[in-house]
């Protein structure tokens, strides 16, 4: 069973910082990803940032070799125990379970269709003119609903609009 340290990096340098300690020192990393969605013009591009900013994970059979991990460019220091310079170890099944939460975090995102769209739900529209507003279903007929909007009631693409919480 391996033991995981905690390792936190200057801000937006963690995949730097975990491929330097994969590459260059041979240890396991990980950093949590939230997947996000991006929508220029007609085009939507998936793109990633860290769900846990700041912190790499890493892990080394042998014992860490903290000299080494210090000289890295990027690495602030690592998460020590209270009132002492011991490094904080996490264990394999900690890890796993970050692993297991981040996958549902982003499942949980990209799964829009929990449950079907009816008349008088609150919906996000995603696509169009009226991106980003929060509005009404007023009618459900297949792959195309109408909403309500400032302008009277629209027409669109039911994959264009996502169910509020």
């Amino acid at each position: 069973m391996n033991q995981w340290s905690i390792i936190r990096t200057v801000g937006a340098r963690e995949r730097h910082v975990a491929g330097e300690l994969k590459r260059g020192l041979g240890l396991r990393v990980y950093y949590p990803l939230e997947v996000f969605k991006i929508t220029r013009a007609a085009r939507t591009i998936e793109k990633t940032r860290p769900l846990m900013p700041n912190y790499v994970f890493a892990s080394c059979r042998y014992g860490m070799p903290w000299r080494d991990v210090a000289t890295i460019k990027g690495v602030i220091d690592w998460r020590k125990m209270a009132g002492s310079d011991v490094p904080y170890m996490l264990q394999d099944d900690v890890i796993e379970r970050i692993r297991q939460l981040a996958h549902e975090f982003n499942r949980a995102k990209t799964d829009t269709r929990i449950r079907k769209l009816s008349v008088g739900d609150r919906v996000r529209i995603n696509k169009g003119p009226f991106m980003s507003m929060e509005t009404l279903l007023t009618t459900v007929t297949g792959r195309e609903v109408q909403v309500m909007t400032p302008l009277g009631i629209a027409r669109a693409p039911a994959a264009s609009v996502s169910l509020v919480a």
